[in-house]
């Protein structure tokens, strides 16, 4: 009985290394590669039109130096007593004197005060003899204001009129006269304002130059114009003109020039509102299988053993002295002999060649790709195997070796796309800075967009969101030049 059950258990042992040579065997000379690569999603990201992108562009005009002064240019009264003034036989002595001025400014006025002591005397010639018809005295406040409005030519005009009581004619003509000066100062104080809106329209229709090799350009694109109401901070008066476009940039030879003319006045209220321009940076696939081409090469084993021939060690570069029947047990292992990279959609498809035991051919995985703006990093996540693989990952389902491998292809599957997007933050404050001179771009964020593969790389879609501002330090020509003339690689910039 006990020889007989000896039999049983070595014919058993038999039967089975004769299947695991052949399993092997067929693993070696097919594995994965039986099946073909999985088909990865082709839809291409919808990306949303960009909203229209609202710049105002504040003018700011400080009337204090001029209203100062008038306190020296407005006489404090005149002094024509002493002897008659005649006009025929008629005759006149007066004088008269004003406080010191009050200047009061509103939203979009500014209004001058004073008051005024005043006395005259008329007379009428009768013969030598002037005999006296009227004689006043008294006091009257005198106010002048002066009104600042938009013209429907794009520039600021001001009318200054005189109020109060003004009983004494000649007072009121003088002042009159004053009132005029005041106006013509104010009028010169904002006299720019009449440059702002056609040279801004005329800047910003004209492509600027951003990168030279590949050249690329800067769009503005000014689609609307409009003026904000006057207001006044102190002795301030602020304003703006607001530009509505749809800024983008284009890659090759420079775009046309927007031939479209600035638009007829109209006043608008304020709303700042923000810039919009959106652009794509990229990791090709070349340069991602060159990450990760430092993975071939790497052996992964295995604390499970499996029973091969020595002839099929000998293929895998083993030199054992068989135990049993020409066969050897070994721990399991591969060693990644090629490995690439592609994607379609929003997903990554990683096709590893690998050579080993107990098996031998191509394992895919599959993951899809994340941004994380914060680091301006496109990742590979939940990466794992893809089911056509599993026939192999059956067998090598408790691997250590599995979990190692993911690990390594999610550390190299890794691309920081600073620089890139970091570059285009520059080129496109130096576009703009040339684009609407005395004023720069803010960005203010940079938010992703959509994350999609194409034939040659992965892209990733931002939208750089930001506003325009005075420049506080504007940027030198040598710089701007030498920035758009640069051939240090640029984002990759959408049409």
């Amino acid at each position: 009985m006990q020889a007989w059950k000896l039999k049983c258990r070595d014919a058993f042992t038999r039967v089975l290394s004769f299947a695991a040579i052949l399993i092997l065997t067929c693993f070696s000379l097919t594995g994965c590669c039986t099946h073909s690569p999985p088909v990865l999603p082709s839809n291409p990201a919808q990306i949303p039109p960009a909203p229209d992108s609202r710049a105002e562009l504040p003018l700011n005009f400080d009337v204090g130096p001029t209203l100062s002064q008038l306190e020296k240019e407005i006489p404090n009264g005149e002094e024509f007593w002493e002897a008659w003034n005649m006009n025929g036989d008629d005759g006149i002595k007066y004088h008269w004197r004003r406080s010191p001025l009050s200047i009061y400014i509103g939203q979009d006025y500014v209004t001058v005060w004073c008051r005024v002591w005043y006395e005259f005397k008329t007379c009428h010639m009768i013969g030598h003899w002037h005999a006296p018809v009227d004689h006043k005295m008294g006091t009257f406040e005198a106010y002048m204001q002066t009104q600042l409005f938009w013209k429907g030519n794009w520039s600021i005009g001001s009318y200054t009129r005189l109020y109060g009581g003004i009983p004494f004619d000649i007072v009121r003509d003088k002042l009159q006269q004053y009132a005029g000066r005041i106006d013509n100062r104010i009028r010169s104080a904002t006299a720019n304002a009449a440059n702002l809106a056609p040279n801004t329209w005329s800047s910003a229709s004209r492509p600027v130059r951003i990168s030279a090799n590949p050249e690329v350009w800067l769009v503005v694109n000014p689609t609307k114009a409009y003026a904000t109401p006057i207001r006044s901070s102190g002795t301030i008066f602020g304003t703006s003109v607001g530009i509505i476009a749809r800024p983008h940039v284009e890659a090759g030879s420079q775009p046309a020039v927007n031939q479209n003319p600035l638009p007829p006045f109209v006043l608008h209220d304020s709303n700042p509102g923000k810039i919009f321009v959106y652009l794509e940076a990229n990791a090709s696939y070349d340069e991602a299988n060159k990450q990760l081409a430092t993975l071939k090469g790497q052996t992964f084993t295995s604390w499970k053993k499996y029973v091969i021939t020595v002839a099929e060690a000998e293929r895998h570069g083993l030199h054992l002295t068989a135990a049993n029947n020409g066969l050897v047990s070994i721990p399991g292992f591969f060693t990644i002999k090629d490995i690439n990279i592609k994607g379609g959609g929003n997903y990554a498809l990683l096709s590893v060649t690998v050579r080993g035991v107990p098996f031998s051919g191509t394992i895919y995985f599959i993951g899809q790709l994340h941004y994380d703006p914060d680091k301006y990093l496109l990742t590979v996540e939940n990466l794992d195997y893809k089911a056509a693989s599993n026939d192999v990952f059956v067998l090598i389902a408790d691997w250590a070796a599995h979990g190692k491998l993911v690990d390594q292809l999610r550390a190299k599957s890794r691309w920081n796309l600073g620089n890139d997007i970091e570059d285009a933050r520059v080129r496109l404050q130096s576009g703009f800075a040339r684009a609407l001179p005395a004023y720069i771009l803010v960005v203010r964020s940079i938010d992703p967009l959509a994350i999609y593969a194409t034939a040659h790389e992965f892209k990733v879609a931002v939208d750089f969101v930001g506003e325009i501002s005075p420049a506080r330090a504007k940027f030198s020509t040598r710089y701007l030049k030498r920035l758009a003339g640069s051939t240090k690689k640029a984002v990759n910039y959408r049409r």
